[in-house]
């Protein structure tokens, strides 16, 4: 269960979407924030052991930079600076859906998943746990383009490979943008 612990962070992450329902502009800071902390742990963990940072990264990430929080982060304040001027709906679900949907799907197909998707390594119990759970909170939101967001957003977390993170963020906010505009 070693991986437990970055889940929960990963899904700590919709507390920028939360807080974004009353100020973007505010949490889009807290966010361009966390991303220069990420930069001075990064510096600071190749000069000082610090533990507490160990249980949060791969042990490919522990010998060179942690791409991959990088890139959750960025996606996040990117899509916080998109919603100051372009659907903040569609840019505050797909952050739900990042955060929620993908850390819920990661935690259900860990612990409950037994049906691999084809083609995957990801499972349906995983995917559906977090298309649920993106849809539900997404909700509040987005309305009802929270459960296309989801669904797109937990496809393509079935079936991205590394660039999860980026690619799970883009396609649920396209997904609905493109609804939102035809709708």
């Amino acid at each position: 269960m070693a991986w437990l612990p970055r889940k929960l962070v990963h899904i700590s992450g919709a507390a920028f979407a939360f807080i974004g329902l009353y100020d973007r502009a505010l949490s889009l800071g807290i966010a361009l924030a966390g991303i220069i902390a990420f930069f001075i742990l990064e510096a600071a963990r190749r000069r000082i052991d610090l533990p507490f940072l160990s249980a949060l990264y791969r042990d490919s990430e522990k010998k060179s930079i942690a791409s991959e929080p990088l890139l959750y982060l960025l996606c996040i304040a990117t899509l916080l600076a998109v919603s100051l001027a372009f659907d903040p709906p569609a840019c505050l679900a797909a952050i739900v859906v990042l955060t929620i949907g993908d850390g819920i799907a990661g935690i259900a197909g860990r612990a409950v998943g037994r049906h691999r998707l084809p083609n995957s390594q990801k499972t349906w119990e995983g995917s559906l746990s977090g298309f649920i759970a993106a849809s539900a909170i997404g909700f509040l939101f987005a309305g009802p383009l929270a459960i296309a967001g989801a669904a797109a957003g937990m496809a393509a977390e079935a079936y991205s490979g590394r660039l999860e993170n980026l690619s799970v963020a883009a396609i649920s906010f396209l997904a609905m943008a493109i609804l939102s505009a035809l709708i």
